[in-house]
């Protein structure tokens, strides 16, 4: 009996294993994409050194013959966050409209809340001041300042969360573009007089770089279904985890049987 439990939460284990190794291949796959297109230039210095095209033609094509006096591709230009993303600060609500019984919108109160990827929801509310939107990206930015997280749903964001989003939209460039100013972010843990912190004035006027729109749409088709199943992962393997759980008291005193429960691992996949 004790190798048939273990067989099944092994496989439950396995299940929950490879869909975090395939989220890690795919993050990594469309943080070499941003960093190839919107920070080594890559397509830009290829053109430059006569090299092959290694992009289909209707992207290749969008990218600059070369790079200007300052480094960057020609036509591209540094401007600020506020110019290039819309960004949420939070803002704590009515202490008397927390909760923890499901009752209104997820809370989050700052990094103590998030995860790898998407945050724990532990908290909800019912008059939120401030809202984050699904996939939009947070930042923490009161002590630790610059970690980030994406929204899972619609949510309520506390004094420790900020949210952006790219003015046009897309989720999957929004977040590989603050992990490019994260370190920038990260200067304002030691700048606060008690804590760390950066206000909205301060994180609005951080460098960032303005490629051209038809770009950022290329990019985001190519990586949003990257981030979608990233996404499905998350929420897959929270579900396992669940199982798992469940189903270990159940089968050791024997109220489950092991038939029940490989059926349920196999269903949960």
């Amino acid at each position: 009996m004790q190798q048939q439990i273990s067989h099944v939460l092994g496989a439950l284990d396995d299940k929950i294993n490879l869909s975090l190794r395939m989220n890690e291949t795919l993050e990594a796959m469309a943080r070499a994409i941003f960093k190839d297109w919107f920070v080594d230039f890559g397509p830009v210095r290829a053109k430059m050194e006569g090299r092959e095209p290694y992009l289909s033609p209707e992207i290749w094509d969008l990218f600059p013959a070369r790079l200007d006096d300052e480094g960057k591709p020609e036509g591209w230009y540094t401007s600020v966050v506020g110019d290039e993303f819309t960004l949420t600060m939070g803002q704590a609500p009515p202490g008397d409209s927390y909760n923890a019984n499901h009752i209104g919108v997820p809370f989050f109160q700052g990094r103590t809340d998030f995860g790898p990827r998407y945050p724990t929801i532990r908290m909800f509310c019912t008059q939120p001041t401030r809202l984050a939107y699904r996939d939009d990206t947070l930042v923490s930015v009161r002590a630790p300042v610059g970690e980030i997280n994406m929204a899972p749903e619609k949510c309520c964001i506390g004094r420790g969360v900020a949210a952006v989003r790219h003015r046009l939209g897309g989720r999957s460039y929004t977040y590989q573009a603050v992990k490019q100013i994260q370190e920038q972010i990260r200067v304002f843990e030691d700048t606060g007089t008690v804590f760390g912190s950066i206000n909205k004035k301060q994180f609005r006027s951080l460098s960032a770089m303005r490629p051209s729109d038809n770009l950022v749409s290329e990019f985001e088709k190519l990586c949003e279904p990257f981030d979608e199943r990233i996404r499905q992962n998350v929420f897959e393997n929270q579900k396992l985890r669940q199982m798992r759980d469940i189903l270990l008291p159940r089968l050791i005193s024997g109220e489950a049987e092991i038939r029940d429960a490989e059926i349920g691992s196999g269903d949960a996949a």
